[in-house]
């Protein structure tokens, strides 16, 4: 190995140089008096003096996924107090141990953080999730902020951090490769939190879930995957597959699937999986940015095509025209959307002139402008139809409406 490759130099005489800047610039920030910790002869470990009275007592390098379930299990046998450390490239995962105990568990992966886990599991909105990032401060934690607004009871913020905690579990026992470290000594009374999970628990279901994911694998390689129900098939009582097939639509992916019913990844492609087993879903090829704007042009053509269709039947088709063609007339900011693209006397407009209209636009958010203009459109359709319509048949048509807009504005997740 040439020294370039290295990121310290170790010479005979005992003494430490930094070969390279970068490995400076990771090493200043680490700045002070440091002890060596017994290690094998290929590892270097190093522990900063005055911070705690912990100790190493495990520490080697992972080289397989059986590595940490081994150490783990020794740890609960033991009844062992202290912290394991995890780095698998640039994550970093802490596990506390008390008694057999896990107490707590600490991930610098952002999406292992709780507000993430929070909106990955359906109990924030994206709009909740980002409120509360801006709500944050020194000594104010996502936690809190989001009981304070009351978004969430404690008792179910309390269930989100068990999940948190066992999703850093589960993912730092899964790691095939980096480096581990065990230090007993610390003081888990300055944990913020307790959540008290068994660590035989945790080690059973670890193992289910690592062979289980690569049985999982072989139809669902990500969480990209998108899906759609058989129609005349169930679930055949399996209360989390029929959340899934519940939301099956053929356009969520995997990962929206898991938010939306609140189940998290893992038990999502489990339910998943069962669900393709049994045939009562099958995997669909995931819609393209261009494919899912076309399915929400098409979307709004049939709600339009509806309107126009009711107000025909009752003979008063004429009447809703002319009051609606005075959306167009008023110019605005969607002429450029409208322009050549019709309506037609259907009612429906034209899904290639629209997209070509779009592109014109140079939008950053083509989906968005769809959804607000064709949106006022079709309100403004259905005040015409209604400005003509009997009271009675305009309540049923509006209460049509209603649901198909709601299922377009479903379908983009």
């Amino acid at each position: 190995m040439a020294v370039e490759d290295a990121d310290v130099v170790v010479g005979e005489d005992g003494s430490i140089t930094v070969a390279r800047a970068e490995s400076a610039s990771g090493l200043r920030a680490r700045a002070g008096l440091f002890s060596i910790v017994p290690s094998p002869p290929d590892l270097i470990v190093l522990k900063k003096l005055g911070v705690s009275n912990s100790r190493v007592v495990l520490s080697g390098a992972i080289t397989e996924r059986s590595t940490l379930l081994e150490i783990v299990q020794f740890i609960a046998t033991t009844g062992w107090v202290g912290e394991l450390i995890v780095i698998e490239g640039e994550t970093r995962r802490s596990i506390w141990f008390e008694s057999g105990m896990v107490i707590l568990a600490i991930s610098n992966s952002p999406h292992e953080r709780l507000g993430e886990v929070l909106y990955r599991h359906g109990a924030l909105s994206r709009a909740q999730f980002e409120q509360a990032m801006a709500l944050l401060g020194p000594t104010r934690r996502i936690g809190d902020v989001v009981v304070q607004q009351g978004w969430i009871k404690p008792n179910d913020l309390f269930a989100m951090l068990q999940k948190q905690v066992r999703e850093i579990v589960f993912n730092a026992l899964a790691a095939a490769g980096g480096m581990y470290f065990f230090a007993r000594g610390i003081d888990v009374a300055s944990a913020p939190v307790r959540v008290m999970l068994s660590c035989s628990g945790l080690l059973m279901e670890a193992v289910q879930r690592i062979d289980e994911w690569a049985y999982f694998r072989e139809k669902i390689p990500d969480a990209t995957v998108v899906a759609e129900a058989v129609v005349g098939k169930n679930a055949d009582g399996d209360t989390s597959a029929e959340k899934v097939l519940t939301a099956l639509d053929g356009r969520k992916n995997l990962d929206e699937i898991s938010r939306v019913t609140g189940l998290g990844e893992f038990e999502a492609t489990k339910a998943l999986f069962a669900l393709l087993q049994s045939g009562a879903a099958r995997v669909r090829k995931a819609t393209s940015p261009r494919e899912q704007l076309e399915d929400q042009l098409d979307g709004f053509n049939q709600v339009l095509l509806d309107i126009h269709r009711t107000v025909d039947s009752a003979g008063v088709g004429d009447g809703a025209r002319a009051t609606l063609a005075m959306f167009l007339q008023g110019g605005g900011a969607f002429d450029v959307l409208f322009a050549n693209a019709g309506p037609r006397d259907d009612g429906s407009f034209d899904r290639s002139a629209l997209v070509g209209n779009l592109q014109r636009m140079h939008t950053d958010d083509p989906a968005r402008v769809v959804q607000q203009a064709l949106h006022d459109y079709v309100a403004f359709a259905l005040f015409a139809a209604g400005s003509v319509l009997r009271r009675e048949d305009h309540q049923v048509l509006a209460k049509r409406v209603q649901d198909q807009l709601a299922a377009i504005r479903v379908s983009r997740g």
